[in-house]
């Protein structure tokens, strides 16, 4: 399966390898930006998640953690 990503994750892959050009190519910026995206997606889901619980909790006015 080939992952994707937003051109911003490339884009921000790209403006972080510029400054080590021993390590600046066209493959490690693409796996750079698949670990970019990957990082946003799984701090989403966490995100819905939390706020999900956290509304559960204020419809029940309980406070579980």
């Amino acid at each position: 399966m080939t992952k994707t990503y937003d051109v911003k994750c490339y884009e921000l892959a790209e403006h972080f390898l510029q400054d080590h050009p021993e390590i600046n190519s066209d493959d490690l910026c693409m796996a750079l930006a698949i670990d970019i995206q990957d990082a946003i997606e799984t701090f989403l889901d966490w995100a819905k998640e939390k706020e999900a619980k956290d509304g559960d909790q204020r419809d029940t006015g309980g406070n579980r953690d």
